[in-house]
């Protein structure tokens, strides 16, 4: 098999034992593939390895059955996800995964873009307490941080620092 078709490959294999969703604990994509074959999946495991960074995956064995299947969540996901649907992908693959994972992908971005949001209002509040003269220990507390936190994102942000008290 040529290494420029390996994703259409992978596909086919997700698409007949793959699953894709959200993961409820972690809140982000979550693909799954399973097989009966120990070196098979160990084979598409490493495949993914290579094509992008996927970190460190292990195969799981389930006690009910022969099955063995590994996850990958988060941009692991994402990324094995759009080299199976990359180069014509989409025209041929099951259009209910694939669709899956465009709203999985809608959702993970609706929800980094909440907490970009909450990160941005938290960090006015840090520089609006800090301009009325808390200290960082005083700040932390109010927004439920760290000190250290808190002159992390102060620090990125234009603000003039107080010189420190003799």
């Amino acid at each position: 098999r040529r290494s420029s078709d390996l994703h259409h490959f992978i596909r086919g294999f997700f698409d007949g034992d793959g699953s894709i969703g959200w993961h409820k604990h972690n809140r982000t994509v979550r693909l799954g593939f399973c097989s009966g074959s120990d070196v098979f999946l160990g084979w598409v495991l490493d495949t993914l390895g290579e094509a992008g960074d996927v970190g460190q995956r292990a195969m799981v064995h389930s006690k009910q059955s022969k099955t063995k299947a590994f996850e990958l969540t988060g941009d692991a996901a994402v990324k094995v996800a759009e080299w199976m649907y990359s180069d014509g992908g989409e025209s041929l693959c099951l259009e209910r995964k694939l669709s899956k994972f465009k709203r999985c992908c809608s959702r993970l971005e609706a929800k980094r873009a909440a907490c970009a949001d909450r990160r941005q209002a938290t960090v006015r509040e840090m520089v609006t307490l800090y301009e009325q003269g808390m200290s960082y220990r005083e700040i932390a507390e109010i927004v439920g941080s760290t000190k250290e936190r808190v002159s992390y994102y102060l620090g990125k942000t234009d603000i003039t620092k107080r010189s420190k008290k003799p």
